[in-house]
């Protein structure tokens, strides 16, 4: 989803670039059986794809959760933000 806000924005080849970049500060995380069990499990998860961002970042110890739909995670631990608050709150 973040690929295609930024190529719509910069175009393919820039928008490659902007995420190769992003990538060296940020990490990502997977989905195994344990994040999808974990998920299928939780009566708190409404919306499935939120729950499996949620427990793949929970899994892999992230510090927060990047996201322009944050109403998905309210029984969050870790900290939810939008891309506009990370930027300004964690690279600057």
């Amino acid at each position: 989803m973040f690929f295609i806000f930024l190529r719509k924005k910069s175009g393919t080849a820039l928008a490659k670039r902007k995420l190769e970049i992003l990538s060296t500060k940020l990490k990502s995380t997977l989905v195994d059986q344990d994040t999808v069990r974990l998920t299928a499990s939780d009566e708190r998860v409404y919306d499935f794809e939120d729950g499996l961002e949620y427990y793949s970042a929970l899994n892999s110890d992230c510090e927060v959760i990047i996201t322009e739909d944050s109403g998905g995670f309210h029984f969050s631990k870790i900290p939810v933000m939008n891309c506009e608050r990370f930027m300004h709150e964690r690279l600057f």
